[in-house]
């Protein structure tokens, strides 16, 4: 009889039901006769034969036919065998890897489990990557912990500047505060709103965006070389660390893009990271693996798993987070446990968590040069990004004119001013309160179907602005557009506010190429009849962080 490993997939298809209940038996062989012919016995002897020396040969085999829920989740995976055959249950010890952790698991499987002949398909991936190893405590590198955290105080403390110092404390003594001091929380959340936006774009004192204060910081203290003695360098920081500040500021340009802002499962610790499985509306998401700073993230509660809210950062091949983390009361279900140990699991075996992001594709060469300032010779932290080539397009935000004006926009400017002039001009209050704006309920074609934004004054509403939004224009996937107003809708809804509330000095809108069309339609009109002029600010749409804080201030509060 030939080999019967040398079977073609004719022989296999046709037989492979039988061999495999024939070799799953232990001492029932007898009783199996009954109903298994004496040439099919023999057919599967020789095979198992056959397979047994195969096996007996091999040190890597592939895992299939497994039935049970853990089992299906290995079907398909390359395994090695790491002893010989138990002669009573005729089982081998096999140890399957985990490619994400480096750890590996010692299990038995039965002969009908072990394939040593099947082709199992390249993965460069098979083994646990380098950068999974560049530490083996879930935490960043001492020295890019410690980096990482300066930047982000920094962005916190220039937050503070920019809403009026609500934590009135000297610079120093900022940021020593405790990472876990609650107005820190609200800093993080809104520090995100203004990390490309100038804060004078929105009538506010700031010296440049958030991401120019914290370059221009780190280009005006060299903290390369006492950093890099904190611990081994890593390859990609250079020779004594010359490149480390630079590879920070290179993650910090993605951030704006690529961070992942999400709900969060945190459900296991291990020594490469902790497991954190995104939710969102009730559906387990993406899993990824995330370095901790000066915590391990699974351990910043007593239990896993927990539920928290958080703002993934990819920095070098990794993901770590923004320092805060916010706890949600909720506690999971045994029903939702076994999902979420499923869900990884599967995610583990398949190799679809997410360790590093979309930054690490960059990471192959070293890192440009600074960008240059504005003013070199001043005090203000605004850069020139324009020649920073680091690959990410993702520009500081700056104002731009989407229209022109027209007769048409200065008629409707003109009967504002007649209906401020009858209610004794503009307020010169100048209190906070005192501030129309305008602002989309949406910014996508989903979020705002009818198009519609609302004038809000003293913290009531004074009346809609209304626009047209083209849905068949939003049914390209590939279509940037964003549903918006016009120069004319904007002016509408302000006139018919004019005619019951008196204006105020101060206009902030949330479409940004509207600013400067705005202004010039009141300037020109309000000079027309020498009255003072109202101003025209932007107003920065909330970031996903700022939002969801806002809606969610009653939870449990943050830590980390």
């Amino acid at each position: 009889m030939p080999n019967p490993l040398e079977y073609d997939d004719k022989f296999e298809s046709l037989f492979q039901s039988e061999i495999l209940t024939y070799l799953s038996l232990k001492n029932d062989i007898q009783s199996r006769a009954r109903i298994v012919s004496k040439s099919w016995q023999e057919a599967c002897q020789a095979y198992k034969t056959a397979w047994i020396e195969a096996l007996d040969g091999k040190r890597s085999v592939v895992l299939l036919e497994l039935t049970s829920a853990k089992g299906k989740t290995l079907n398909g995976n390359t395994a090695k065998i790491t002893g010989e055959r138990d002669p009573k249950s005729h089982r081998y010890p096999i140890v399957i890897d985990n490619w994400l952790t480096g750890e590996s698991e010692t299990l038995t499987f039965k002969i009908c489990n072990l394939n040593p002949n099947a082709t199992h398909r390249a993965d460069p991936e098979a083994d646990t990557p380098d950068l999974l190893k560049y530490t083996t405590n879930a935490k960043l590198r001492r020295s890019h912990g410690m980096m990482l955290d300066q930047m982000l105080m920094l962005a916190r403390y220039e937050t503070n500047i920019i809403n009026g110092n609500p934590i009135p404390v000297p610079y120093r003594d900022f940021m020593n505060l405790p990472r876990s001091h609650p107005a820190l929380a609200r800093l993080n959340a809104n520090m995100w709103t203004w990390w490309t936006v100038n804060p004078k774009l929105a009538g506010v004192n700031g010296r440049g965006t958030i991401s120019d204060l914290i370059c221009t910081a780190m280009m005006d203290n060299d903290f390369s070389l006492h950093m890099a003695k904190e611990d081994k360098l890593w390859p990609s920081d250079g020779e004594k660390g010359v490149h480390l500040v630079r590879n920070l500021i290179r993650a910090m340009r993605s951030w704006p893009d690529q961070r992942r802002y999400e709900t969060f499962w945190v459900t296991h610790k291990f020594k490469t990271g902790s497991i954190m499985t995104a939710c969102r509306d009730g559906k387990l998401g993406q899993v990824y693996l995330v370095k901790g700073h000066n915590s391990v993230i699974a351990e910043l509660r007593p239990q896993l798993p927990f539920c928290c809210r958080a703002t993934l950062l990819p920095i070098y091949d990794l993901w770590t987070y923004d320092g805060m983390i916010t706890a949600m009361a909720e506690r999971p279900s045994a029903k939702l446990q076994k999902a979420l140990e499923a869900h990884v699991r599967k995610a583990i075996i398949e190799r679809t968590v997410s360790w590093r992001g979309p930054v690490s594709e960059h990471w192959h060469y070293p890192p440009p040069p600074f960008p240059r300032k504005k003013n070199p010779s001043g005090d203000e932290a605004e850069l020139d990004w324009s020649s920073y080539e680091d690959g990410y397009g993702n520009p500081t935000i700056n104002i731009e004119e989407y229209e022109e004006i027209t007769e048409e926009h200065l008629a409707i400017g003109r009967r504002i001013v007649k209906a401020a002039l009858s209610k004794g001009g503009i307020d010169p209050d100048p209190a906070a309160m005192n501030v129309w704006v305008i602002r989309r309920l949406g910014y996508s074609y989903e979020e705002n179907p009818n198009g519609f934004a609302t004038l809000m004054g003293r913290g009531m509403p004074l009346g809609p602005v209304m626009f047209a939004v083209d849905h068949e224009r939003g049914e390209d996937p590939n279509d940037n557009y964003i549903p918006t107003y016009t120069l004319k809708d904007a002016l509408i809804g302000i006139f018919e506010a004019s005619k019951r509330h008196r204006l105020p000095s101060v206009m902030q809108i949330d479409e940004i190429g509207l600013v400067r069309p705005l202004g010039k339609v009141f300037k020109q009109c309000f000079e027309e009849e020498n009255a003072n002029v109202l101003s025209v600010e932007w107003y920065p749409p909330a970031s996903e962080e700022e939002a969801a804080y806002a809606t969610a201030f009653g939870d449990d509060g943050a830590f980390g």
